[in-house]
This record gives C-alpha cells, structure tokens and sequence, in this order.
C-alpha cells in the first residue's frame, strides 16, 4: 500500500500491474472481495481479475 500511495517510487508501474492495473484502498469494497474469494475455487464460474473502479459518487 505504501508503494501504490507513492507514484514516484521504483517499484510503483510493477505492484499497479500485479493488482490487476487498478487499486485504491479508499474504495475497496469488501463485499466484493468476498464474493471473489468464493467463487475462486468454483468451476465455469467468471472470475474478476482487477478491482473493478468505483461508480461517480459512491466513494466509501
């Protein structure tokens, strides 16, 4: 978290593609994560592979 709060640090463009090329611990949405973290080890099930971005105005 600290290298994604830091846009000048080295290892920034790195740790943003490895979280699926968006992240931002403001407007992480826990349901979310648990609805992915049950379906994970589902087959034929869609799997999310980036936190989706927050709608306009539904900042948490």
């Amino acid at each position: 978290m600290e290298i994604i709060a830091d846009r000048e640090d080295p290892e920034y463009a790195e740790t943003i593609w490895w979280c699926g090329g968006y992240f931002d611990p403001e407007c992480f949405d826990l349901s979310t994560a648990d609805k992915d973290l049950r379906n994970a080890l589902r087959s034929k099930v869609k799997r999310r592979l980036y936190q989706p971005r927050p709608k306009a105005g539904s900042k948490k």
